[in-house]
């Protein structure tokens, strides 16, 4: 967790950050979730991405490997580019609500216009200027740790009973082995 100023290089796990005032980021491997005045030029991440930014950068972009929520000021002047690999766009900014399903690009010109942000996630996009449903964030973080933390358990119980296996073969090939000494025994005698 990052608070005030930040600098990533390259982080191979999650990244969490709040009150971050200006962040240059490099590339996250895992999952990202921040608040931030400002970032740098681009956000690299390799999972999901849950972000709050209060100002815009120039020109800047963010690509995600994931699903991505990005929460913007309410009130800007803004171009937007933003793709979608799974082709959903849920767009809630300055009074315009919809859902694009299938629609997989979408540009947008925020007031006067001015700084292009770009946004290209491999997942789905929601994009909002909604701070009342930052909360629903949260729970979609949380819904992630969940799962994730129910597959750790499916995995820990998965190499248990592959080391039991395991032990129960090695157990078997020795006996085996045992079996055939003995019998060589036998036959030399």
């Amino acid at each position: 967790t990052v608070t005030k100023v930040g600098s990533v290089g390259n982080s191979g796990g999650d990244f969490t950050g709040s009150n971050i005032v200006s962040l240059t980021v490099e590339n996250i491997g895992g999952d990202m979730a921040a608040s931030v005045q400002d970032f740098h030029k681009s956000i690299n991440v390799g999972g999901d991405l849950l972000l709050t930014l209060a100002t815009l950068p120039e020109d800047g972009s963010i690509h995600v490997g994931g699903d991505a929520r990005v929460i913007l000021p309410a009130s800007m002047d803004a171009a937007l580019s933003l793709k979608s690999g799974s082709g959903d766009i849920d767009y809630d900014l300055a009074g315009d609500r919809q859902v694009y399903e299938m629609t997989h690009t979408l540009e947008k010109t925020l007031g006067k216009g001015g700084s292009l942000l770009s946004i290209s996630v491999g997942g789905d996009i929601t994009i909002s200027d909604q701070h009342s449903r930052d909360s629903k964030s949260v729970d979609y973080f949380g819904d992630m740790e969940v799962q994730l933390g129910a597959l750790a358990d499916d995995i820990g119980r998965e190499v248990r009973i592959d080391q039991r296996v395991a032990a129960r073969l090695d157990s078997d090939a020795r006996r085996a082995e045992e079996e055939r000494i003995a019998r060589e025994a036998l036959i030399r005698a």
